[in-house]
């Protein structure tokens, strides 16, 4: 006689709750594996010199700030033109040789800086200066004072402004010397002179003589 299993609302109720513990215990399992992959650096862990280019990489911004290296000091060119009427040496049969040339030799030794001469259509004398902006203006200097006719001219100041044209140390003196590319002669302190000389080109002189009179006009402001 076969039986017949009769599914009772109790029986259901107590196979149901059988069923849900499990259920719900791999629901829970398979959430867990999908919030949780594998990530890649476990996956494919790196080599050691990778591994350390990504640490470096890492490093946050300010780690190196005390790693950055001195920027070495930059090349300048600079063109001077002397004009036809103040060159020195005017002999065109000589030009790049004999006087002028060792000249330029000797600037190039003294100073560091590199010199290069050509003709201009009126017949002044162009210089090419490269090097660092110190070696470039001591260059000039130079070529002014030997390469260019001088002129010279004299300016009044008060007796006591004289040690603010000098500077300290002379630093200011030296300067306006190399700004202007002059020779600047002031009186010595026992001397009772108010004359200032200064020695150079027309251009030169007249900068000089700007430089001079405005500090000069910046101490009688301050007295004031």
């Amino acid at each position: 006689m076969s039986s017949v299993a009769v599914l009772t609302q109790e029986s259901f109720a107590e196979h149901r709750s059988g069923l849900v513990p499990q259920q719900i215990k791999v629901a829970t399992l398979n959430s867990e594996e999908e919030s949780d992959p594998p990530t890649y650096k476990d996956a494919f862990p790196p080599l050691p010199e990778k591994a350390a280019c990504l640490e470096s990489a890492q490093e946050p911004a300010g780690a190196w700030g005390n790693k950055i290296r001195p920027i070495k000091a930059s090349v300048i060119t600079q063109v001077f033109h002397v004009p036809l009427e103040e060159r020195k040496y005017k002999d065109m049969n000589q030009f790049g040789e004999g006087e002028q040339a060792k000249i330029c030799l000797e600037i190039m030794q003294r100073t560091g800086a590199h010199l290069e001469l050509s003709l201009a259509k009126d017949q002044g004398l162009s210089i090419m200066v490269s090097g660092k902006l110190d070696a470039v203006m001591k260059a000039r200097k130079d070529i002014v004072a030997r390469l260019q006719t001088q002129a010279s001219a004299t300016v009044a100041i008060p007796k006591e402004h004289h040690r603010f044209v000098i500077g300290k140390n002379g630093e200011k003196l030296q300067d306006l010397e190399l700004k202007t590319a002059t020779k600047i002669q002031i009186p010595r302190p026992d001397d009772p002179s108010n004359q200032i000389k200064i020695t150079g080109t027309k251009e030169g002189i007249e900068k000089a003589r700007h430089e001079v009179l405005l500090i000069s006009a910046e101490q009688d402001k301050r007295a004031v």
